[in-house]
């Protein structure tokens, strides 16, 4: 084999290296597209997925929140019915102790006026 020759097989050698290595370019391109999509495919579906559960576990925390809030506000009315008894209870014993009190007070007044009468006459 002459140098020309030579030449020329390593000249052939590097089209065909070079068009497969176009080739080799072009279907890794197409793969990696493809792979990409269908990557993005199934972030889409996971995250939807995620999306809906996470929706159904908010709902679900709301209606508990509602359900603990319903309860507290029963406490509230609760208490404040049994504040408003015990106020009652107390005015009317203040009332009664009053009326004592003036009672008393009357009575030693009088029992006062009587005295200082007798000391006069």
């Amino acid at each position: 084999m002459t140098d020309d020759e030579l030449l020329r097989q390593f000249q052939m050698l590097r089209e065909e290296i070079s068009a497969g290595d176009a080739e080799t370019r072009r279907v890794v391109r197409v793969e990696i597209a493809a792979a990409s999509q269908e990557t993005m495919r199934v972030i889409r579906e996971e995250n939807a997925a995620a999306h809906a559960e996470t929706r159904h576990y908010s709902k679900v925390l709301v209606e508990a929140t509602r359900h603990d809030i319903q309860l507290v506000a029963e406490a509230v009315a609760i208490l404040d019915e049994k504040l408003d008894r015990t106020a009652a209870a107390i005015r009317t014993e203040m009332r009664n102790g009053f009326d004592e009190t003036h009672g008393m007070i009357k009575g030693l007044d009088r029992r006062l006026t009587s005295v200082e009468r007798a000391l006069n006459n």
